[in-house]
């Protein structure tokens, strides 16, 4: 009973650490060579566990034949207990590194990213007041919908479409500088699903 309830706090710390070292690897937190070096970490923790298992058993059998009693079993029984009882203790603050590290990268990340994203979006908006004039063929009630790839990211961190919707009215009043650009990029609509512009 011991060897299972250790196993069961060992086996789940290292899959934590190895969920929390591929984050950061999607991240480009570490470099291959780091990757390879937690990841023969973890085969190592999960080798020392296997060993130990192992010596349980044995432990278990030996005992059960009779060849294990008394004070040898006491002793051999308390060098596994604190064998394991130092790797739970290793693998459970191993994994919680990881983790916190990993969620530090990804919000640093993710800091980073709607930085990015807002300078991309004033770039666009800045060009299309600058542009606005090549749509004059359209009225002031139409309105404008890009579609911008691969910079939308739901709860899940998948990565999807933008879509933005605006009256080429503000767009206008910004090229006239009536409004500024943040001004007209107040007004525009964002999606991330296209399905929701059929109301346009």
């Amino acid at each position: 009973m011991t060897s299972i309830k250790y196993s069961l706090v060992v086996q789940t710390a290292l899959r934590q650490a190895s969920t929390a070292i591929q984050s950061m690897r999607e991240i480009d937190v570490f470099s291959d060579s780091d990757i390879l070096d937690l990841r023969n970490e973890i085969i190592d923790l999960r080798n020392q566990l296997s060993t130990n298992v192992e010596t349980f058993g044995s432990i278990e059998e030996r005992a059960g034949l009779g060849n294990l009693d008394g004070v040898d079993l006491i002793a051999e029984t308390d060098i596994a207990i604190a064998s394991m009882e130092s790797l739970k203790i290793y693998s459970v603050s191993f994994a919680q590194n990881l983790l916190i590290q990993s969620a530090e990268a990804e919000k640093d990340y993710n800091a980073r990213w709607d930085t990015d994203l807002k300078a991309f979006e004033m770039n666009m908006y800045s060009g299309l007041c600058e542009h606005v004039g090549l749509l004059s063929s359209f009225s002031d009630s139409e309105y404008l919908t890009l579609q911008v790839l691969g910079v939308s990211k739901d709860a899940n961190g998948f990565i999807g479409d933008e879509f933005y919707t605006l009256r080429l009215s503000e767009a206008r009043l910004c090229a006239a500088g009536e409004i500024d650009v943040e001004g007209m990029s107040s007004k525009a609509v964002r999606y991330t699903n296209s399905s929701n512009l059929r109301s346009w």
